[in-house]
């Protein structure tokens, strides 16, 4: 019954949350948890239907923004590698973190998406070989 009715409409507010961090401030608490929430509903069959329609966008147009390395990430590896190290494994409320088990799990819970997010990997590495 919960999962019927007010688990979709709390599903729609959380990734109104995730789309939304894309173009205005979004704290990185709220995004963690609605990023986990999200993650959760993926596991669900009844809630997938919801989730099915926004999947690219989820995993090409907010994820990988989320996951890339930042300048300033790419500076702290640089600088203070094991810090990096230590800030990337702590992963209490970590948007990156949450993000790559977001996709992770949506990989896992429907394998059909997974070539076409590699070869979109692949063509943007190869865009940084040249």
């Amino acid at each position: 019954m919960f999962v019927s009715t007010m688990v979709p409409q709390l599903l729609e507010s959380h990734m109104g949350l995730l789309f939304q961090s894309k173009t205005q401030f979004v704290p990185a608490t709220v995004l963690d948890l609605s990023i986990r929430f999200i993650q959760c509903s993926v596991r669900i069959p009844q809630l997938f239907g919801f989730i099915q329609p926004y999947i690219d966008n989820i995993l090409y147009e907010t994820a990988v923004p989320v996951i890339v390395m930042t300048d300033e990430d790419i500076a702290q590896f640089s600088d203070e590698p094991i810090e990096f190290l230590r800030r990337s494994d702590d992963s209490h409320l970590n948007t990156k973190t949450s993000m790559n088990d977001l996709v992770s799990t949506i990989l896992k819970v429907e394998p059909q998406y997974l070539s076409q997010f590699l070869q979109f990997c692949v063509t943007n590495l190869h865009q940084y070989s040249a």
